[in-house]
């Protein structure tokens, strides 16, 4: 049975408070890129998140890998899954906004919004355990 000591968990708690401050400032940049996107240019509201996902998605690795999980690991492997994951990220909050936006009807603007949110929560656990692990 895996235990957990107190520093492994404050270790994980300012983790993730980083990730929720840059994340917040990421996902705000991307998310008006998204809004100029979509509504200033009128692309298309699943297509403007694809791009404005795309377009930040190389600023967050930069940050998380040193400011977050603090790894000067460079390897060819951590760059290909931190990238695999982002592209099933943007992918699902493309979809997301896909389905509750164009098929059910809810404002572009709030879905993805919420997509955002929700992505964020679970796009950390998978770099904290699986990208950025230290094993």
């Amino acid at each position: 049975m895996y235990n957990i000591s107190k520093i492994e968990i404050m270790s994980i708690f300012d983790q993730l408070v980083k990730f929720g401050l840059i994340g917040i400032c990421i996902n705000l940049l991307g998310y008006l890129i998204y809004i100029f996107l979509a509504n200033v240019l009128a692309i298309y509201p699943p297509i403007s998140a694809i791009l404005a996902g795309m377009s930040v998605t190389p600023i967050g690795f930069q940050l998380n890998k040193k400011y977050i999980f603090e790894s000067a690991n460079g390897r060819t492997s951590l760059v290909f899954r931190y990238y695999l994951l982002y592209v099933f990220t943007i992918l699902m909050n493309g979809v997301n906004i896909w389905i509750f936006s164009t098929i059910l009807g809810f404002p572009h603007e709030i879905v993805a919004g919420m997509s955002i949110v929700v992505l964020a929560f679970s796009s950390f656990l998978i770099q904290k355990f699986c990208i950025f692990s230290k094993s």
